[in-house]
This record gives structure tokens, C-alpha cells and sequence, in this order.
């Protein structure tokens, strides 16, 4: 399983050469990795060099490729095309899985982010409104037709932040944290997606017409109150912060270090995406009868239940 990750924000050049990942800085110094222990490259920088055939091994050994805009947010990802041994059956189970079957799994999806919401905010929080959270769990409906993810988040965001307003467009550095760090997650997850067959445009509750990737915002959710715990640490460690720097990019780029409960074990996010979306196939493919592995905060960050 891959485990090394670079985020690289100087101008450098990479190549291929025998199965290593060959790199070399503008100063002359040079490095190389075993390309197959690479989970992840982001290019943080307009003036980084790669070869054809870096991407091309990189697509080969399943190392995620993000590249940056102007602005240094994340903005395009290297997919694999056609990886899947068995992507007809892949996608026939997608087309076929049935509206009631959607709802259902919105509603699991929706039900485990608002748990991790309850731990994030109670670990790093302590507060009262984590219980509030825990209690509305119960509430979200096949589909979630109330909208509780959206009461849900009010109480979240108020409490997680002070004098905090949840905006992608907002000028906050914390917002700008979460927004690097939620599109880096959702560019593995759209890489995942493709590898085990999926069309990661055809959602099961996001469905813009717009949108090349309705399926992987669709299950970025119930992993959001990670980045979410980072980005938190993230501005605690710089509060007088205002603008996003590189510093800060390269510290939510370790997001993929992040350690998370899934099924009966501990993994790190990146190889923990991969095993969800592995479990998303056998899922869509059994019509709902296999489990669906889907991340959790470790147990002792979860509030106790009000009596």
C-alpha cells in the first residue's frame, strides 16, 4: 500500500527512471523515491516539470497527481482510465442501484458525518452542542427530506469556530484551510472512485449537470469533519494568520497522514479512502447487501448520550 506523499511548492523537475521517482531542484540537489510507495504528488507550484512517462507510471501505480491554480487551490487531478479489471459490472451496478437504495445511503452518509461532527467538536471542543449533535443522528430520514445535515452544520460551525461563518467565497483563512483541505480529499476520492469503475459524475444526491464529479461530493461528507479537525489545529497554531500561506498548505496537505477508524481498524486517510471506495463497489454491486465502510473518529471522542 502506498504511504509517501509530496507537496512540492518550488520550482523542481520530475522524471521516471527504473521504477524511481527521480527529482531534482533548481539548486542541482536530487532526490528519488520508489515510485510504488507514492500515494500522492501535489504540484503547489506553476513551475514544476514532469515527464510523460511519470504520468504515465504514476496513473500505473495508482499515485495521485494533484495540480494547482494561479492561487495555489487545488484544481485538476490525474484519474486512472480504465483500471478497473471488471468496470462494465462496475457501472451496470451503478446505473442500476434504485432510488429507494440512493436515499438509504445518502441517509447513512449523512448520519456519520454529523456523528463526526459530534467528535471533532467534543475532542477539540468540549462543548455542550456536541450531545445536540449526537441526538439529531436518529433524526436523519431515508434521504434526509428535513434537511438536518443543514441544522446540523449551523450548530457545528458556531461551535467549532468563534466568529465563524461557513463561505468558500469568504475572505477567512480559516475557511481557506478547509477548502484546500476538502478539495485534496476530494480529489483522492474521485481518484478511487475511477479506479474501481465508477462514472464519478453520476451522483446519488449531487446531480449538476456541471459537475464532472457529483459521486465523490457526494461521499466527501462523513470524511469533511477530518479536514475539519485539521484545519482547526491548523489555525490554533497560527491564530493572527489572515491569508492562507504555504506553510499552511503544506500542513493540510499531511491530510492524508491523518489516521481514521474504518471497519475494525486504524489506517491513514489515503490508503482508508481507498479501502471505502473498495467497499462502495462490493456495495453497489450486492444492491446494498455488503457493508459500506465509512470513516469514524475514534470512539473516546465521542460525547456520551444525554439521559
Amino acid at each position: 500500500m502506498s504511504w509517501r506523499g509530496l507537496h512540492l511548492s518550488e520550482p523542481v523537475r520530475l522524471a521516471v527512471k527504473r521504477g524511481q521517482l527521480w527529482l531534482e531542484r533548481d539548486g542541482g540537489d536530487k532526490f528519488t523515491f520508489p515510485l510504488e510507495d507514492m500515494g500522492f504528488i501535489v504540484l503547489d507550484t506553476q513551475q514544476a516539470l514532469m515527464s510523460a512517462a511519470l504520468l504515465s507510471a504514476c496513473a500505473e501505480y495508482g499515485c495521485l497527481v494533484i495540480t494547482t491554480d494561479s492561487r495555489h487551490m487545488p484544481n485538476g487531478s490525474l484519474l486512472p482510465h480504465h483500471s478497473y479489471y471488471r468496470q462494465p459490472e462496475t457501472v451496470k451496478a451503478q446505473l442500476a442501484l434504485s432510488v429507494p437504495r440512493q436515499k438509504r445511503l445518502w441517509q447513512n452518509l449523512i448520519r456519520r458525518k454529523i456523528e463526526n461532527q459530534a467528535a471533532c467538536l467534543y475532542r477539540y471542543t468540549g462543548s455542550d452542542v456536541s450531545r445536540r449533535l449526537t441526538a439529531l443522528i436518529p433524526k436523519v430520514k431515508s434521504g434526509d427530506p428535513d434537511n438536518v445535515e443543514g441544522l446540523a452544520s449551523r450548530l457545528y460551525w458556531s461551535a467549532l469556530f468563534s466568529e465563524f461563518r461557513r463561505d468558500h467565497k469568504a475572505e477567512d483563512r480559516r475557511n481557506s484551510l478547509l477548502n484546500y483541505g476538502y478539495a485534496l480529499v476530494r480529489a483522492a476520492i474521485a481518484r478511487d472512485l475511477a479506479s474501481e469503475g465508477f462514472i464519478p459524475s453520476l451522483g446519488i444526491h449531487h446531480r449538476s449537470m456541471q459537475n464532472a464529479f457529483n459521486l465523490a461530493d457526494d461521499f466527501i461528507e462523513p470524511w469533511r469533519p477530518i479536514v475539519d479537525a485539521l484545519a482547526f489545529r491548523r489555525a490554533a497554531a497560527d491564530p493572527e494568520g489572515t491569508e492562507l500561506t504555504r506553510d499552511d498548505r503544506r500542513a493540510m496537505a499531511t491530510i492524508f497522514s491523518e489516521r481514521v477508524e474504518l471497519g475494525d481498524g486504524v489506517f491513514a486517510l489515503v490508503s482508508a479512502l481507498r479501502k471505502s471506495m473498495e467497499s462502495l463497489r462490493s456495495y453497489f454491486v450486492s444492491s446494498g447487501k455488503t457493508p459500506l465502510l465509512l470513516p469514524r473518529f475514534p470512539t473516546s471522542a465521542m460525547p456520551a448520550e444525554e439521559e
